[in-house]
């Protein structure tokens, strides 16, 4: 009974041992074939076809077109500065104030001025009006009196009859009604003197007149008395004096009309002051409103602005207002790169301070002139950021799409092999041949490469490619294959 257990384990144990053989058969068998198998494994891929956006990358840093420097248009101390570094300002808000004391002064003394202009201005108004009926109504009265005293010296020579003598009395009459209209004009220019309506000049003509009325009165009386009398040489020499003083009298009188356009020079030199003064207050107050500085335009405040008691001198900066609405990307490309881009472009903006969030723009502008140093051009790109989040002088990265090439053969970026300038892929000749392709290799997106060369037909060797000879043979597995191999 024990011999026939010794016997059952023993059998067991050969067909153990037999089983570990055959597998270790195999796989020396199969471990033979590879070291007698010459193919390289590879893997394959089709070149496809899409829409293929050809990109530009750029990189530069945000700017603004909207940022000044703001100042007083006049120097002196501040004593107001309402805003501060990184404050938010609207358009026509108040930023700084310079010291207006004097210049309040300044326009308060520019008025004054312009109201003594004024006056002076309507007193030579009232001349002018006033100046061609004294002087018309002067050489009247000068002209009636040499009448009056040739008619005189007429009587005397000749002798009165009884219509000289009721002549004679008429022109006392006569000269009389003129003295009295005299002594009225005398009297209501007086009174104008004292209202400081007329100047003194005036008042003195009208004083002549009314003494040269006077006279012709006198005269007019002597006359008369003469006529009824009887006249004696020396009267007659009298009245020829008389008519002398009246031709006189005459020659003044007309003379006297130059004073017309002497008052109207005047009169346009009162109004030149009044212009001038006028002028003067303007610029006393636009110098008063210029005291104070204000925002030009929404924005923020950039920078230490000012202090209140700091003295600054007319154009001296007090703050830098930067605008975010007029945001651009500032880039550069090279002299080989410019030709292709082009204002409309459209460009996709990512900036290193918001890295999860890309800002859409366009090229809105290209520099005609490079920079010596480089040869480099600046292109503007406009941006949208209606939440404002965005600010100058950030550092950006861009990709401006230069245009879409429709239906272009692309296949994976390892695919291409370099050498040099040039650009390779293997692709499967045969059942396990192989040939070698030049291309035209040209960024596309992602990790695929558009290529100019193949047909789209090929089978483009991607892994294994590497080992590859012009007579290799190759045999096609599957990446897991080849990886495991």
């Amino acid at each position: 009974m024990k011999s026939k257990l010794f016997v059952l384990p023993l059998a067991l144990l050969f067909v153990a041992v037999g089983c570990a053989d055959r597998e270790a058969q195999q796989n020396a068998k199969i471990q033979a074939n590879l070291l007698s198998d010459t193919t390289i494994p590879v893997t394959t891929t089709k070149p496809s076809r899409q829409d293929v956006v050809q990109t530009l990358s750029v990189s530069g840093s945000l700017d603004t077109l909207d940022m000044v420097q703001v100042g007083a248009k006049v120097g002196g101390r501040l004593t107001l500065v309402s805003v501060k570094e990184g404050s938010r300002v609207r358009a026509g808000q108040l930023i700084a104030q310079v010291e207006t004391t004097d210049l309040l002064l300044q326009a308060q003394q520019a008025q004054a001025a312009l109201q003594q202009a004024l006056s002076r201005r309507a007193e030579a108004q009232i001349q002018v009006q006033m100046t061609p009926e004294q002087t018309e109504a002067a050489v009247k009265q000068a002209e009636a009196q040499l009448s009056a005293a040739k008619a005189q010296l007429e009587l005397v020579r000749k002798g009165a009859r009884s219509q000289e003598k009721e002549q004679a009395r008429q022109r006392v009459n006569q000269a009389k009604a003129a003295l009295d209209k005299a002594r009225a004009d005398l009297e209501r220019m007086r009174k104008l003197y004292e209202q400081e309506a007329i100047s003194k000049a005036d008042l003195d003509a009208v004083q002549a007149a009314h003494d040269q009325a006077l006279a012709a009165y006198q005269q007019a009386v002597e006359a008369y008395d003469l006529i009824i009398e009887g006249a004696r040489p020396e009267e007659i020499q009298q009245a020829e004096q008389a008519v002398r003083q009246a031709e006189e009298a005459v020659r003044i009188a007309r003379s006297n009309r130059s004073l017309t356009q002497v008052r109207r020079q005047q009169l346009e030199q009162a109004e030149a002051a009044v212009t001038q003064a006028r002028a003067a207050l303007r610029l006393a107050q636009a110098a008063l409103a210029d005291a104070a500085i204000y925002a030009p335009f929404d924005g923020y405040v950039s920078g230490k602005p000012a202090q209140v008691g700091q003295v600054v001198a007319p154009g001296t900066p007090v703050a830098t207002i930067v605008s975010l609405n007029g945001l651009y990307f500032d880039v550069q490309v090279s002299e080989t790169d410019v030709a292709q881009v082009r204002p409309g472009q459209p460009v996709t903006v990512r900036v290193d301070a918001l890295p999860s969030r890309e800002f859409q723009g366009s090229v809105i502008a290209i520099n005609p002139v490079g920079a010596e140093l480089g040869r480099m051009f600046s292109v503007r790109v406009g941006l949208s950021d209606p939440e404002k989040v965005l600010r100058p002088g950030m550092f950006a990265t861009g990709e401006i799409q230069l245009e879409v090439i429709p239906n272009s053969l692309v296949i994976p970026r390892e695919a291409i092999l370099r050498e040099g300038e040039k650009a390779f892929v293997w692709i499967r000749k045969g059942a396990d041949g192989v040939e070698k392709i030049e291309v035209q290799a040209f960024e596309a997106q992602d990790s695929t490469v558009r290529v100019t060369g193949l047909t789209g037909e090929e089978e483009v060797i991607l892994e294994g490619k590497e080992k590859l000879l012009p007579d290799s043979k190759i045999r096609v597995v599957s990446p897991k294959e080849e990886t495991k191999e």
